[in-house]
């Protein structure tokens, strides 16, 4: 174990077209799609794979896809299939299994978070020291990082998932626990086309070489796809 006990848990889907960043395809066709959502995981696992600060797993789904994810990111990665009928379960299966292994401290992100900072998952497990929650509020009504330091079920209990309300259900199940929690500094995931053209733009606004030093591939899939380049 690395990191000073630290487990951040990346969730990956299968990469296949027509199932990936679905809310995409209004507007980008599936290999489109595909190729923007494999862009933005690589670019992610590249940047926080060899950080002194946490160790580093990959869970994926669906459960059968453990050689498609091995082909795919490397076989030098520890890969874990997420195990739950919803998105609530799977992740308190991955929290409730991190801490048998030994983790004290463990955090979930999505893959869709290309220009994520490292020092932003530093900062969540740094936040675990004095509090028992600490969640990465997205502009989606979501959340794109969550950390515990226990299992905590009742987090999960009854969230309609994908939807504008996760994020303020998650709270009340919080509060209705007496849990001490504090959140992060507003991120944005990338789910939309109207998504995707933001991310373009930001990178040619202010702090544009430290984004596309932070998602090259990303930079590149959507430099095809607004500019024709």
């Amino acid at each position: 174990m690395n990191g000073k006990g630290n487990l951040l848990i990346i969730y990956v889907k299968a990469p296949r077209a027509g199932t990936v960043k679905t809310r995409l395809l209004k507007e980008f066709s599936a290999e489109e799609a595909l190729a923007l959502y494999r862009a933005m995981a690589e670019d992610l696992i590249a940047r926080l794979r060899d950080s002194g600060a946490f160790a580093l797993q990959i869970h994926f789904t669906p459960e059968d896809a453990a050689e498609e994810i091995k082909s795919w990111l490397g076989g030098d990665l520890t890969l874990r299939p997420q195990q739950g009928r919803d998105l609530g379960e799977r992740m308190h299966g991955s929290f409730a299994a991190a801490f048998r292994e030994g983790f004290p401290k463990a955090a979930i992100i999505g893959s869709d978070l290309p220009t994520l900072a490292h020092s932003r998952v530093v900062e969540a497990f740094r936040e675990l020291d004095q509090r028992e929650v600490v969640l990465g509020p997205g502009e989606d009504g979501g959340y794109y990082l969550i950390a515990l330091k226990s299992p905590r079920p009742e987090l999960f209990a009854e969230v309609e998932w994908s939807s504008p309300a996760v994020l303020s259900r998650t709270l009340e199940n919080a509060s209705r626990g007496g849990l001490n929690l504090i959140q992060l500094p507003r991120e944005s995931d990338l789910d939309t086309a109207a998504d995707a053209r933001r991310l373009w733009e930001s990178f040619h606004g202010e702090g544009e070489a430290v984004q596309r030093k932070l998602a090259p591939r990303t930079f590149a899939v959507l430099a095809k796809r607004f500019s024709g380049r």
